[in-house]
């Protein structure tokens, strides 16, 4: 009776120097973003001066249409579905391609995002723009940063990292890139459009989650540098006469 094996990830198609580099880069710059997002707010100065015109513009395009469109996006991002999809995607990868770093990895970072925001809106308590202005449920609890931002931010730049980092396309890493910066930025403004945050709180949601993608990056590299685990070889079958006792 043979046992399921979990196979090692891809081997990295990337320089781990071009990792090391890009990890520090998101690091440094998502935290210098993120403070400076808090001191916008906190002091009213900088991009926090533009929080309410930015929410009066938002909330100036609604229509049908688009409300429609965007509160299906925003639900489907929230951290309910965020969540289930996170699992389904981190324990069907487990499965369907027997690998455990990458999985692990994903989810990792999307727990230690959802602590982090939760922890982050108890300490700043900031409250919402107006109830009265909320397009869907009334939501009481505290904004920044917003929590739909940066789940989406980390869900979507670690899993394009991942797959492109081990991934021998050329231009992997620039798709990827385009494509969570474009997603991010739509569940962005959903949040702006239907009356639930500030600018400065989904915008500091973007600088954290480059803190916790360069937390998967350092940590793939470390991952993939680790020998695998070498699979008992079968017998091979004797050539001679088989010895007797």
């Amino acid at each position: 009776m043979t046992s399921l094996r979990l196979r090692p990830s891809p081997p990295l198609t990337v320089r781990p120097e071009r990792v090391r580099w890009l990890a520090a880069a998101f690091a440094v710059f998502g935290a210098a973003w993120f403070v400076l997002m808090m001191v916008s707010y906190l002091d009213h100065v900088f991009v926090g001066t533009a929080d309410v015109p930015v929410h009066d513009w938002a909330i100036s395009l609604r229509t049908p249409v688009a409300t429609a469109v965007l509160a299906f996006i925003t639900t489907l991002t929230g951290p309910s579905w965020m969540t289930v999809i996170t699992a389904i995607t981190g324990f069907g990868w487990m499965i369907l391609f027997r690998e455990w770093r990458r999985p692990v990895l994903l989810m990792g970072a999307m727990t230690l995002a959802v602590l982090a925001s939760t922890l982050i809106k108890h300490e700043l308590s900031r409250a919402r723009p107006d109830p009265l202005q909320m397009m869907l449920t009334i939501d009481q609890s505290y904004s920044f940063p917003s929590g739909h931002t940066l789940g989406t931010a980390v869900f979507a730049g670690s899993l394009a990292y991942l797959l492109a980092a081990h991934s021998a396309r050329r231009n992997a890493f620039a798709l990827g890139a385009v494509l969570a910066v474009a997603f991010t930025a739509l569940v962005a403004f959903t949040r702006l459009y239907l009356g639930y945050h500030w600018l400065t709180d989904v915008l500091a949601s973007a600088g954290l989650s480059l803190v916790f993608i360069a937390a998967v990056m350092v940590g793939d590299l470390l991952l993939s540098r680790r020998p695998a685990v070498k699979a008992e070889a079968p017998e091979e079958p004797t050539n001679g006469p088989v010895g007797q006792a």
